[in-house]
């Protein structure tokens, strides 16, 4: 009989803890994720090595034979591990993709999958490895974003694109690759930039795929040519995200600054859905296009794919801040607070917009289950906090993730209880007009990864302090960072907006009815 192999459409990485061996299993062919335990996760490490047989596993683990039987007949009938075949391209042929879920998030499984998923991702931090690796791998780009973050990149006319860099080569790649899945990495995005442009992407692809991760794939869609395609649904990436700005083509065209790009990007997600690749569509909200939020969702539906929405737009690594000027009013905050599925959503049912932060807990996974690199090697702890904890070619990410508990002197500074102005801090109600301007970087800004994971809500200047703090449901240290050049620093964009969702949700609470609501922020914020 052939050997036993894993097939390209598995991501496997097993883990060891106090409980036992454990191993995440994401299967992009059939859009299932299974975590396996103690024996099976043992099976699974020999035939990913060295033993490729029923007869060899017998051999190796003599006092278990019934067990190696009815673990491999289990993995062969989940198409988890499989029969190798003689020609490669048989695979398509014998083994079709399944047609992505509606979306994973609005499918019958979507509770199982994200609550197995949130769990295991939780057993690998406290297990004291890394879950997740976000790698720009280009700054170049084929479109010309309005909002986009990245440093060096152009806004407005006239702007040019500052975006030279020395790219990682071959066998730094293949060294990263390595050390990322030595300390645990099971989930690898790749992004840009606009990620195909890279001369060598699908090298990257091929290396990662090898290393069993689970490959996600950030795009515009715009390259995704009968050839690209082919050779992207032979890799099996488990799900490509692309941008949908607004389902109005020419107010999305306005963004990108490409005349058709919206067609183009919509072509490709229904390519990709045809071959049986998971997607999803990203929409940031701006000012332009954030009243288009519901009908944006209804095309994201009907193409079939998992909509994600982000709620604000960032200044630019490089503290450009041209992106923030597009973000929402205030008055348009408000109009959103009465959408349900909108990331400002305010009601009853999830208490008027409140959330309560434990002052002693980290406000995001930005270094603890989740980091990331720039396309010329410089490790960074979120592709949404540019904060350098060190530069691969001077190390490398295993004694980076070594280090990572191991703080000497640094100790943050500490900062008022309290501050009872809660006006005082928001100045840009109007997005035209920021009034924003970069603070020098402190003393007390953490600098490694160990200082940078040290740090608790109770250590930032002023989050947590004020009441409409209560309402600041996604505290980013990474827009604080790109504001003020200190990601410990207030980020005047998110305070905001849960100022705005502080004084939507108070008028609710008074009984006004929403059109009360809005002719109030309007009378008070026009």
């Amino acid at each position: 009989m052939s050997p036993l192999i894993i097939p390209p459409w598995i991501s496997y990485r097993s883990y060891e803890d106090k409980g036992g061996k454990f191993a995440m299993i994401s299967n992009a062919r059939l859009h299932e994720l299974v975590v396996i335990e103690e024996f099976h996760v043992t099976l699974m490490e020999a035939i990913n090595s060295e033993v490729t047989s029923i007869e060899g596993l017998k051999k190796k683990f003599p006092l278990y034979e019934n067990e190696v039987n009815e673990i491999i007949t289990e993995l062969l009938d989940n198409d988890i591990i499989i029969h190798k075949l003689e020609k490669v391209y048989n695979y398509k042929k014998n083994f079709p993709s399944s047609p992505p879920p509606y979306s994973i998030g609005n499918s019958d499984k979507s509770n199982d999958y994200s609550s197995l998923e949130l769990s295991t991702i939780s057993r690998i931090e406290r297990a004291g490895y890394l879950y997740s690796f976000f790698w720009e791998v280009t700054y170049k780009c084929n479109e010309a974003c309005i909002h986009c973050y990245n440093p060096g990149a152009a806004h407005k006319k006239g702007d040019k694109n500052k975006r030279k860099t020395d790219l990682l080569n071959r066998d730094e790649t293949v060294k990263l690759l390595d050390d990322l899945v030595e300390i645990g990495v099971f989930r690898l995005l790749l992004s840009g930039g606009e990620a195909f442009l890279h001369k060598d992407f699908f090298f990257i692809l091929e290396e990662a795929k090898k290393r069993k991760f689970q490959v996600i794939i950030f795009t515009n869609g715009l390259l995704l040519d009968e050839e690209t395609l082919n050779k992207l649904e032979d890799l099996y990436p488990d799900e490509v995200g692309i941008t949908v700005y607004s389902d109005d083509a020419k107010k999305h065209d306005a963004v990108t600054r490409i005349n058709g790009s919206q067609k183009k990007s919509i072509d490709a997600l229904k390519e990709l859905h045809k071959r049986g690749i998971r997607t999803h569509t990203k929409t940031p909200l701006m000012k332009d296009t954030a009243m288009d939020f519901e009908a944006t969702r209804e095309l994201s539906d009907a193409l079939g794919s998992r909509q994600t929405v982000d709620g604000y737009l960032v200044a630019g690594n490089d503290n450009n801040l041209d992106p923030i000027k597009l973000n929402l009013d205030i008055n348009q905050i408000a109009e959103l607070a009465f959408v349900r599925g909108s990331p400002y959503f305010i009601d009853k049912s999830n208490n008027f917009g409140r959330r309560d932060r434990d002052m002693k807990e980290s406000v995001c996974s930005a270094g603890i289950n989740i980091m990331s690199i720039t396309p010329n090697g410089k490790i960074t702890t979120c592709p949404s906090l540019p904060l350098e904890v060190a530069d691969l070619r001077q190390t490398s990410m295993i004694d980076v993730w070594k280090n990572k508990d191991n703080v000497k002197q640094w100790k943050p500074k500490v900062r008022p209880a309290r501050l009872d102005d809660e006006v005082r801090a928001i100045k840009i109600f109007d997005p035209d007009n920021p009034s924003i301007s970069h603070s020098k970087i402190s003393n007390s800004r953490p600098g490694t990864l160990a200082e940078w994971r040290s740090i608790k809500l109770e250590n930032y200047t002023e989050c947590g302090t004020h009441d409409r703090c209560t309402w600041c449901n996604a505290k980013c240290p990474g827009a604080a960072m790109n504001e003020t050049g200190d990601p410990l620093e207030k980020s005047e964009v998110q305070c905001k907006i849960a100022y705005a969702k502080m004084i939507v949700a108070k008028a609710l609470e008074s009984g006004k009815t929403k059109n009360q609501v809005l002719e109030m922020v309007k009378s008070q914020y026009s």
